[in-house]
């Protein structure tokens, strides 16, 4: 499993807007991608409200490439980069787990 993570710097102001552009592009990632992903998560950091973090899981690089190069993928974050003062993308493997 490979996961998708996107660490963003949302503009003052825009929170709102920002956290429901999120939720259509996820909406949207659970239509066309169903069962080809895990959850989609996005986190709002408690001690800086513009600092956000989404992720979620997919099966392999491949389905993660695969909906990254989707033509609808780049008019979501073009979407949400009017929201935003900052994105950064990555890609990245589990190092290490806690199963309780």
């Amino acid at each position: 499993m490979v996961y998708s993570v996107g660490i963003w710097t949302v503009k003052p102001g825009h929170e709102e807007e920002f956290v429901a552009t999120w939720q259509a592009f996820a909406d949207w990632t659970a239509v066309e991608f169903a069962g080809q992903g895990d959850v989609a998560h996005l986190l709002r950091d408690q001690a800086d409200p513009q600092h956000y973090i989404s992720f979620g899981g997919w099966p392999d690089a491949d389905t993660l490439a695969r909906w990254r190069s989707s033509p609808q993928f780049g008019e979501h974050v073009g979407r949400l980069r009017a929201h935003v003062d900052g994105f950064v993308p990555g890609t990245y493997d589990v190092a290490a787990e806690i199963h309780p």
